[in-house]
Formats: C-alpha cells, structure tokens, sequence
C-alpha cells in the first residue's frame, strides 16, 4: 500500500525496563544496541529506523505495558504511521538469548530485517 507523501512512516527499535535493573536487564540493553547500530547504521541516519529506551516505572510511561502487552521488561519493534502504532512484535526471545551475544545479535537483527521488510508486503 502506498502511503501519503505527507505521512511519516518510521520504526522504533524499543527497549523497555523498569527503575531497578539487574545484569540480564542491562545486557539484553547493550545487545540490542549494538544489534541495531551495526545492523541498521543507514535506516537510523535517514530516519526511518530509531532506538528507545523506556523506562516503564516513569509517570507518562506506562501505558506502554498494555500498548506492548508487556509483563516483563522487552525487546519490542514497532511500526509507526504519523505517531499511531500500526503494527508490532515483541521479540520474546531476548530472555533465552541473553547469555548467547552472537545468537542474540542475530535474532535482534534478522527479526528487525524481517519487520522492516514487512511494510512493502
């Protein structure tokens, strides 16, 4: 479907946690990162690709728990038209991944180029 020239049409990269972070927490952070810096340089410096980091005890923040149907802290990408959410995945594997960098970075990176590839189906 082709879209409005007018309309801005973006990925966000989200890494969701809360106040307290453990090892894994800050781990699964740091692989998401590199994950998406050396995968996906040229979609973030056009803009059509982004990072964030939520923290979901924040006031503001937490209508991202039933936006994401999040129960844990999460990996999710989610794809944006003009500020509304049109589609998402939470990558669920990040947990069992976590002590793997190498398996890690891959699923990061082959489920956000699958997802980016997704909006020209």
């Amino acid at each position: 479907a082709s879209r409005d020239a007018g309309t801005e049409d973006k990925f966000i990269v989200y890494y969701f946690h809360i106040t307290k972070r453990c090892a894994t927490c800050l781990r699964i952070e740091k692989y998401t990162n590199e994950a998406i810096i050396t995968g996906f340089l040229p979609e973030m410096t056009i803009g059509k690709l982004e990072m964030s980091t939520i923290n979901t005890d924040l006031a503001g923040n937490e209508h991202f728990l039933t936006d994401f149907e999040l129960s844990t802290r999460s990996v999710v990408l989610a794809h944006m038209v003009d500020d509304e959410i049109v589609k998402w995945k939470n990558l669920v594997r990040v947990w069992e991944l976590n002590n793997n960098r190498e398996e890690f970075v891959n699923y990061i990176t082959e489920e956000t180029r699958e997802f980016l590839d997704s909006q020209n189906e």
